[in-house]
């Protein structure tokens, strides 16, 4: 999971950015019950690894193993021919 780093936020308040934000994640909503998205919610954001990438950067190839979960947040991402924008969470 990689999510743009905000500047000057202490450990524990961009775990807490990182949670809210996960929270409106579509596929984490679903989760049930509430207490087992919270869990899934805390450990997601305990894991999640924060980065900034280059435009026309490659960040994998199709058949490479999935070793990530990216999260756009600003820009845009091609994918097999097809532009996909971030969603306004």
């Amino acid at each position: 999971m990689n999510l743009y780093r905000q500047a000057n936020l202490t450990v524990e308040a961009e775990l807490v950015r990182l949670h809210d934000f996960l929270g409106g994640v579509e596929g984490l909503q679903r989760l049930r019950p509430r207490s087992q998205r919270e869990v899934a919610l805390q450990e997601a954001a305990r894991l999640a690894r924060l980065m900034r990438v280059r435009g026309e950067s490659l960040l994998f190839r199709r058949g490479d193993p999935a070793s990530a979960w990216f999260i756009l947040l600003s820009g845009c991402v091609l994918i097999d021919h097809s532009m996909f924008l971030p969603r306004n969470w």
